[in-house]
């Protein structure tokens, strides 16, 4: 399969990320980045923990220069916007400094996602309220790349602004429970 799976969460995601990652099919190849907002501090700390304890495959806080591995997650640490490098192999890590409300930013992630894997993209809008349309212009840039955008269904969707957003703007290819997203994107990357 290869390639990367992006999941672009906010408020309410927190606590439901054990939703899709129990559900992580077998054989899934993908390397998974889970861009959270949330502030700086300690909260990303007890974050990772609960990432840990339900993460099926290797789960830790990108550092710059990391290289991608099939089946592991890379979440990005407050403060810090994640690019992928050309080389599609690794991660660029660079301090936010006022280029985006969110940092990190789920735009600047799925945009650079977009530029270097081109279809070999899917992103999954997980949950989310009032976050300044973060992930939109992200969206629309991998489906223009022939990338595919998921967005969870009102019933699993926490926090469902966000993902309304994502649907009002038709910058989506298909909406399903929290607990199926990474099944779908396995199928859409085998393609």
């Amino acid at each position: 399969m290869g390639g990367v799976v992006l999941i672009g969460a906010s408020t309410g995601a927190p606590r439901t990320h054990h939703l899709y990652l129990g559900s992580m099919p077998e054989g899934f190849s993908a390397t998974l980045v889970v861009i959270q907002h949330m502030p700086r501090g300690p909260f990303i700390h007890g974050f990772m923990r609960y990432l840990h304890s339900r993460a099926p495959v290797p789960t830790h806080l990108a550092r710059d220069g990391d290289v991608l591995r099939p089946a592991e997650v890379l979440v990005v640490e407050p403060g810090y916007h994640l690019r992928f490098r050309k080389d599609r192999r690794s991660v660029e890590l660079s301090p936010a400094e006022g280029e985006n409300y969110f940092a990190p930013s789920m735009d600047v992630t799925f945009t650079s996602a977009a530029q270097v894997f081109g279809r070999h993209v899917c992103v999954a809008m997980i949950s989310g309220l009032h976050a300044e349309h973060d992930g939109l212009s992200g969206c629309q840039a991998v489906r223009r790349a022939g990338g595919k955008v998921l967005v969870t269904d009102p019933e699993t969707t926490p926090c469902y602004h966000m993902v309304r957003q994502i649907r009002e703007a038709n910058a989506y290819d298909a909406e399903a429970p929290l607990f199926d997203i990474l099944r779908i994107c396995a199928d859409w990357m085998r393609d």
